[in-house]
């Protein structure tokens, strides 16, 4: 819950801050979405608090993976995807080019 309540703080700062050039820069779309991919990977540990019912599969044990992988391929997915417009942003300017890479192409890319 700490992970989750610190994710929440950052959100609220990236909101209350939007408008400031640092924050208009780091796209504070994908920031958000880092965000909400640590708090898919922290809402993991939910359902490793359910107890067991007696014999069988516990429906939660199969939760788990799913949340902590969909969490984890959402945060890297989408610093992947800032590490690849900022390398089309380089590769662009040695050659002197003008390349204006929109939220929706690097959104495709995760």
């Amino acid at each position: 819950s700490i992970n989750m309540l610190a994710c929440i703080v950052c959100a609220i700062w990236i909101f209350w801050k939007r408008h400031n050039d640092l924050v208009r820069v780091s796209q504070p779309f994908f920031l958000n979405l880092v965000l909400f991919g640590c708090v898919i990977s922290s809402s993991s540990i939910i359902p490793l608090a359910q107890q067991s019912e007696g014999q069988g599969p516990v429906p939660a044990c199969f939760v788990f993976p799913w949340l902590y992988c969909i969490g984890f391929s959402v945060t890297f997915g989408t610093l992947f995807a800032k590490i690849k417009r900022v390398y089309t942003l380089f590769k662009a300017s040695a050659h002197a080019e003008r390349v204006v890479v929109t939220k929706m192409q690097t959104f495709i890319d995760i």
